[in-house]
């Protein structure tokens, strides 16, 4: 099912203008900039609850890739080309500096006739680092902002999927690693939302006093009379 799913995204339901879209999907050169642009106003402008969602972000993010390094060797799965034969594979210029001047050059597409040696494998297929810094900074948002919040979750679906289409992971890898982002960062939210409600009195009596509760419903709110 996982393979019949991953040549119906890969091979089927493709278009030439949609290569390009989901190229670009799944490049951090091109949407790293505007998430780097969105965190810096959030630091400039933001109140306490998008301070404390930053703060929230990378502790989280931390410790995904944490886990994400430790799972990649320990289940060792190959990406599609390393096993599969006719994986469309594709991607910009590599050639080409900065990245975005490679958008007005033919996209580079391979197809490969056999599995490639996993030694020539660019990293391994699960989880998807990609995968789990969107959901996982998705699932951050959500938590902080609701359902402004929860709208990140588009764009984790559509890099999620991109990272498909352009062959570099199967479907399983994506849902998979999006529901262990989904539930690590939502463990680790609970753990920091604990550690803000009995340490916050202590070390920052008055900080706390005005925002009780890290996130939710109350974060930001004034203390009951």
């Amino acid at each position: 099912m996982d393979e019949k799913l991953f040549f119906l995204i890969n091979h089927d339901w493709t278009h030439p203008a949609l290569d390009r879209v989901m190229v670009v999907m799944s490049s951090y050169d091109f949407w790293s900039p505007f998430l780097i642009l969105a965190l810096v106003v959030m630091a400039w402008r933001g109140r306490f609850r998008a301070r404390a969602a930053l703060i929230a972000l990378a502790v989280v993010l931390l410790a995904l890739n944490f886990g994400v390094e430790l799972a990649k060797p320990a289940f060792d799965r190959p990406r599609p080309n390393q096993h599969l034969a006719g994986v469309r594979w594709i991607d910009l210029d590599p050639d080409t500096s900065p990245r975005f001047l490679a958008l007005g050059k033919p996209l580079r597409l391979r197809v490969n006739a056999e599995p490639l040696p996993v030694a020539k494998g660019k990293g391994r297929s699960f989880p998807s680092g990609h995968t789990v810094m969107l959901f996982g900074s998705a699932t951050v948002m959500a938590v902080f902002f609701g359902r402004r919040g929860a709208l990140t979750f588009l764009v984790a679906l559509l890099v999620g999927y991109s990272r498909v289409y352009t062959g570099s992971h199967h479907p399983s890898d994506v849902l998979v690693t999006a529901l262990f982002a989904v539930a690590g960062a939502l463990a680790v939210l609970a753990i920091l939302g604990g550690i803000w409600t009995l340490a916050g009195p202590r070390l920052l009596p008055r900080l706390h006093a005005d925002h009780p509760a890290l996130f939710g419903e109350k974060a930001g709110a004034a203390p009951p009379a």
